[in-house]
């Protein structure tokens, strides 16, 4: 009879993983049945992450391609009758635009649709440029405008197929080739707050003293017209409703994959794009065309959206114009989970380079030889700040259990 109890009481026990730290833990079993399996417990965290990671990247290029277009119609309108107002409007729908695509850029150097074989990412956003290839330079007449032997018929397909075709760096597709169009070399004195000396002029068909009016009209229009379709191409490929587009790809991944890739594209805009290409490189150099924007001097404005679409990436929301909003799982919450301090000072270095970044005079390239020539400055405390947060990157790749590198492709 004794024995029969035991056997019955034994029986009534519930068995089942008994060990908190297993996936499959069950807080009510009594006995463990050695069923326990330690896989990733945070598998379901890591696919919620790479979900809102692609709406963001879609929302992302949405927003852009909208502001691309909005850039479109007001060069479309300037171009049926050029004045100074609609000149200036250009300008600021450029500005817009740019200010835009910059959002996006974390999302580079992660073979994405950006990255792909088409080379999207240099027919976009390619600097700098060799604007003799573009235009005349001073008392020059030289360029594609001015020279129809190199291009005979200025179109979108043509400049497209052009880009980078004589050589590399000879861009002629993308915004700074739209910057030049809009505000022409920056040609006065380098100690000077003045940008680019265009004029409207430059697009009077009725002024017989305006050479190849026509064809700079032209190669504004379809060099616009070339964003469009570039953007509306990065936007259908993150598209949610697209079919058979990289969005499904990325979200095939195995989710560390997935993850490593969007770490090298931050630590690689961190380092290799931002700290040395867009900050150190001119500064070493002290050479004022080495920078982003340096027709229309908008470069700190351009860093410090650089900056933003880190953010962007990291904490997985960003309020959009043209899609739902997206908030949802991200690379902190993760990070959270796996080393709370390190994802403290991963937001207390986003913070201070914000704070270093906004005491960056504009324009740029005067404060570039402010430092060559007097010693470290903002733009050199920014780059100090940018190193530590690519060595977060580093930590943050290995305790998710990779390694990423952060060298620009060649």
């Amino acid at each position: 009879m004794l024995l029969l109890l035991t056997m019955n009481i034994s029986s009534c026990v519930e068995k089942g993983c008994t060990d908190p730290e297993a996936i499959n833990f069950n807080p009510d079993a009594q006995r463990d049945d050695e069923s326990c399996y330690y896989g990733d417990k945070n598998e379901d965290l890591k696919k919620s992450i790479l979900r809102n990671h692609a709406n963001l990247a879609h929302a992302l290029y949405s927003d852009a391609h909208a502001e691309a277009i909005s850039l479109a119609t007001a060069v479309e309108s300037f171009t049926e009758s050029p004045s100074d107002d609609g000149f200036s409007k250009c300008r600021l729908a450029w500005k817009l635009a740019y200010n835009k695509y910059l959002k996006c850029d974390a999302l580079r150097f992660s073979e994405g649709p950006i990255d792909n074989s088409k080379n999207l990412d240099r027919l976009i956003g390619a600097w700098p440029i060799n604007e003799r290839l573009i235009d005349y330079v001073g008392q020059s007449e030289n360029g594609i405008i001015n020279n129809p032997t190199i291009l005979n018929e200025i179109t979108a397909s043509g400049l497209e197929a052009k880009n980078e075709a004589l050589g590399k760096d000879e861009v002629t597709t993308g915004f700074h080739v739209i910057e030049f169009l809009l505000w022409g070399s920056d040609t006065g004195d380098a100690s000077a707050l003045t940008t680019g000396v265009r004029t409207f002029d430059d697009y009077l068909l009725n002024d017989s003293t305006i050479l190849n009016a026509d064809r700079r009209q032209d190669y504004l229009t379809s060099s616009a017209n070339l964003l469009v379709s570039h953007l509306s191409t990065l936007s259908i490929q993150w598209d949610s409703l697209g079919v058979n587009n990289y969005r499904q790809t990325f979200l095939s991944l195995e989710p560390d994959d997935a993850l490593k890739l969007i770490l090298t594209g931050l630590g690689t805009l961190t380092r290799g794009e931002l700290a040395d290409r867009a900050l150190q490189n001119p500064l070493e150099k002290s050479d004022p065309a080495l920078e982003i924007s340096n027709f229309s001097d908008n470069t700190v404005t351009d860093i410090i959206s650089m900056k933003r679409s880190m953010e962007l990436v990291y904490y997985g929301e960003y309020e959009s114009e043209t899609t739902l909003p997206v908030k949802g799982a991200s690379l902190e919450d993760l990070l959270t989970t796996l080393n709370p301090d390190r994802a403290k000072h991963v937001t207390e270095t986003f913070d201070l380079l914000t704070e270093t970044m906004v005491k960056i005079p504009s324009p740029f390239d005067i404060q570039v030889g402010f430092e060559a020539a007097n010693g470290p400055g903002p733009i050199t405390k920014a780059v100090d700040v940018l190193l530590v947060l690519e060595d977060h990157w580093y930590e943050v790749a290995r305790d998710i259990g990779f390694g990423i590198s952060t060298d620009l492709p060649e």
